[in-house]
């Protein structure tokens, strides 16, 4: 039931069942949450500084407070934290700009303003996988068996799903998580489960292409299956990091020849709501080969260098 305005007269529970301390309240054009328990004024006045992040999940809502407060306390209070959340970027800047470039902070600690009232879903490993699964189902091989050597062990669907999933996990780990969750990947029902170097020979053999192809669509089904209240999930950062390999290289190190690791600088780009990669590049300052694997009006976040 609704009122004319379109806001709901009992307020309906949001479809997904693992959040239990928000209500959905109908509207025609933007979805409206309600805070089922109310908020002291320790909970709410947090909301009203300026350092909240611009993609605060919901994005609109409302909540009832505890204590009886007159609207000029309220407006007091209010005025109060944003005068002083003010003062204090103002005087953060200040000190930053008296620090070494290379030593100043890269950004605002903050938190979130709901933690331990909305309930948090974690996506667990076996749900990751099972929707890698699809994905590489949906693609198909990433490439041809050899009908040489010995029978094959393991379904290749399996086995680059698994690689899809890694993220920033070893191979060793990647191993020791598939047997935690006794993800059955071989094709006779063996029980055996694929060491680290059999992952690490699979995931060399998965042309780029695919796996490029893959890890957008694996992220699309993401927002898809893990999103939150129905917000725009089109938010990004870009990462820069870097691999140590093995072997040695020759470098000039102070007009002496050393041999030093050799190491390979990448981008990843990665959609916060959800923890999951979009994509990763070699590394550069420009970010124009990164916008195309954006959906269009995402908004993304990058570090100056």
């Amino acid at each position: 039931m609704t009122t004319e305005e379109g806001w709901g007269t009992t307020p309906e529970i949001y479809h997904l069942a693992e959040y239990k301390s928000i209500t959905f309240v109908e509207t025609k054009e933007h979805p409206l949450f309600c805070v089922k328990k109310p908020l002291s004024v320790m909970e709410w006045l947090p909301l009203m500084g300026i350092t909240i992040p611009a993609t605060l999940i919901p994005g609109n809502i409302i909540a009832v407070i505890k204590e009886e407060l007159s609207i000029e306390d309220v407006a007091e209070l209010i005025a109060g934290r944003v005068t002083g959340s003010l003062i204090q970027e103002i005087a953060r800047e200040e000190r930053n700009s008296l620090r070494n470039e290379k030593k100043r902070p890269w950004s605002i600690k903050t938190r979130r303003p709901f933690r331990g009232i909305i309930d948090r879903v974690e996506i667990t490993f076996r749900e990751s996988i099972e929707l890698a699964e699809k994905v590489a189902k949906e693609f198909g091989s990433p490439f041809e068996l050899s009908n040489r050597g010995r029978p094959q062990e393991y379904d290749l669907i399996k086995l680059a799903a698994a690689i899809l999933v890694k993220g920033m996990r070893s191979f060793v780990d990647l191993s020791t998580d598939l047997k935690n969750i006794e993800y059955d990947m071989t094709i006779k029902g063996s029980g055996k489960y694929p060491c680290p170097s059999e992952l690490h020979t699979i995931f060399q053999k998965i042309p780029k292409e695919w796996l490029e192809m893959a890890l957008q669509r694996l992220d699309e089904l993401s927002v898809k299956e893990f999103s939150k209240f129905g917000e725009n999930l089109d938010v990004f950062v870009i990462d820069g990091s870097a691999l140590t390999a093995e072997t040695l290289i020759e470098r000039e190190v102070l007009t002496k020849t050393r041999l030093i690791r050799e190491y390979f600088e990448y981008q990843a780009t990665i959609r916060t709501t959800t923890n999951t990669i979009r994509g990763i590049k070699e590394h550069s300052n420009k970010i124009s080969n990164i916008i195309s694997l954006l959906p269009q009006g995402s908004t993304v976040t990058a570090d100056a260098e």
